[in-house]
């Protein structure tokens, strides 16, 4: 026979799949392991980028955790002012008013956590007291030259409120009393001394409150700004729940604008922020905004008290001018009353039947 080829057919098809699968198996692994080794790295660039950031802020917070009144402002631009009584551990006073539902309390506890590294909670700086009761509050206090001053339930500004409202920033109502609304409030403006004053007025808004892109918020802010504008005041504005502002898509810049038109602030002092959570980790952005707010607004306290002590001074100057003259002319009137044909005729202080001008003029 001649000679046979024998062909063998061998099914090499499961063999094929089988390592065109490892070498998919291979291609997987190296790729996860690369992109393991990427995210390690970016994730060490972002921890980096945060401790240089954090660094940053320190700086700022131990600055804020140093201020000393008027250092910001200079202290040539109180030169001939007396300022012991503000140049002093929360000296300068920052009153912190909004609409309930704000953010307020949370934004003070991010103060908090920010100045004295330690998170209050905004359970702590709800209202206390009966029904109808605000507890006027001290908040971020320590060996700094400034504090935030909080009304705790301060929610609404009815008739009584803004009454409340006047007493607050003048001073009358201080730290720790009670403000009772199911009793009548003053309306008179009694200034209290200058050290019991709020110098500084910040607004809280929350960004995502309906009302504010409706314009209805200026109706509420209103009546403060009416008060605060003969008393020499002008507000900072804080915008909160920036986070969920951008979750929703909402635009930063109409925010702003409509935040302008209620509280009658400059686009420049308004600043957005993200509250702290209880137990978030440190965050160099909410930090920075907090810096900015509390440096814009202890500048802006620094102008309203070397303002308010000017006019102090220029009033005592007239009193004084007043007074000296009334010298003089007392003066006068003991001289010429000696040499007076009409001595029947004395005057009192100005003359019991004679005005100063007509007892100086008839002795003339």
């Amino acid at each position: 026979m001649p000679n046979e080829v024998k062909v063998i057919y061998e099914d090499v098809t499961d063999r094929t799949i089988e390592e065109e699968l490892k070498k998919q198996r291979e291609m997987f692994w190296l790729d996860t392991r690369k992109k393991k080794e990427e995210e390690k790295v970016k994730a060490k660039q972002r921890s980096e980028k945060i401790k240089r950031e954090l660094a940053n802020v320190d700086k700022r917070v131990n600055e804020l955790r140093c201020y000393t009144f008027a250092s910001l402002c200079g202290i040539a631009a109180f030169e001939g002012l007396e300022v012991r009584d503000i140049l002093r551990p929360g000296g300068l006073r920052i009153g912190l008013f909004g609409p309930a539902g704000s953010g307020k309390s949370s934004f003070i506890s991010t103060c908090e956590k920010t100045i004295k590294k330690k998170f209050r909670g905004s359970a702590d700086v709800k209202t206390e007291g009966g029904e109808g009761t605000v507890r006027v509050m001290d908040y971020v206090s320590g060996g700094w030259h400034f504090k935030l001053i909080d009304t705790r339930g301060f929610g609404s500004y009815g008739r009584k409120e803004i009454a409340a409202f006047k007493n607050l920033i003048t001073g009358t109502i201080k730290i720790g009393q009670e403000i009772n609304f199911t009793t009548e409030q003053s309306s008179d403006i009694m200034q209290g001394k200058i050290k019991n004053r709020m110098h500084q007025v910040v607004f809280v808004i929350s960004g995502t409150d309906p009302r504010l892109l409706k314009g209805d918020l200026t109706f509420y802010f209103n009546p403060m700004r009416e008060i605060m504008r003969p008393n020499g005041l002008a507000a900072v504005t804080v915008i909160t729940h920036l986070d969920e502002i951008e979750k929703k898509g909402l635009d930063l810049d109409t925010i702003k604008e409509s935040a302008s038109r209620a509280t009658g602030c400059d686009l420049a002092k308004l600043f957005f922020i993200k509250n702290y959570f209880a137990d978030e980790d440190r965050d160099p952005d909410i930090e920075n905004a907090t810096c900015d707010v509390l440096e814009c607004a202890l500048r802006m306290g620094e102008r309203y008290v070397r303002i308010t002590k000017n006019r102090e001074k220029r009033a005592a100057a007239r009193q004084d001018e007043d007074k000296a003259e009334g010298e003089t002319l007392e003066a006068m009137f003991q001289n010429y009353s000696q040499h007076c044909p009409c001595r029947q005729r004395k005057p009192t202080k100005f003359g019991l039947n004679w005005t100063a001008q007509e007892y100086v003029h008839h002795c003339l």
